[in-house]
């Protein structure tokens, strides 16, 4: 009777080992987040989004976990059509052996059409999701990215929606609160 239970508790262990690791392999896989390879595997980035929207501040961090500089890179912002990041392309300067840098950049929401709609709508988890801000680490002069990173976005809450874009709900031009 022990033996039958000693192996039921090892079958049990290791399906619960493979469990992990293909949601780890899963999690890694969806991200879309690595280190990168070749010269510049020793370079780590990451990105935090803080505001409550249309207009976000992106803070993308280097770091060189490496005994080498970093030098000649660049972060290029690759944002689907509704968002408008203030700066596309960010040329990195020289990154020291075990240093970080962090670049601020402000990314907009754009509205085309801020109807009823876009105020009424659910501010949820997903409402970013659609439109995710891929950032890509470059060396200068070569196409292959060395990193590539995806930062879902947040969805913007409605109340900060700016006023000019809710003037229009009718097609009068006027207040959709009739004023």
């Amino acid at each position: 009777m022990n033996v039958a239970m000693h192996q039921s508790f090892q079958r049990e262990l290791n399906r619960i080992r493979l469990l992990a690791a293909t949601t780890l392999r899963d999690a890694h896989l969806r991200a879309e987040n690595s280190v990168g390879a070749g010269a510049m595997e020793s370079i780590r980035l990451s990105a935090e989004v803080e505001g409550l929207g249309p207009v976000f501040v992106v803070r993308v961090e280097a770091h060189n976990c490496g005994s080498r500089p970093a030098m000649g890179l660049m972060i290029i912002f690759q944002a689907h059509a509704s968002y408008r990041p203030a700066r596309p392309c960010i040329k990195m300067p020289l990154i020291p052996p075990n240093g970080k840098l962090v670049f601020p950049t402000k990314v907009e929401e754009l509205f085309e059409d801020a109807g009823p709609e876009a105020v009424l709508r659910a501010v949820g988890g997903a409402g970013g999701a659609r439109a995710p801000l891929r950032l890509v680490l470059a060396v200068g002069g070569r196409a292959p990215p060395v990193l590539a990173a995806t930062v879902p976005m947040p969805p913007t809450d409605p109340i900060m929606l700016p006023f000019d874009n809710m003037l229009n709900f009718s097609g009068t031009g006027q207040p959709a609160h009739g004023f």
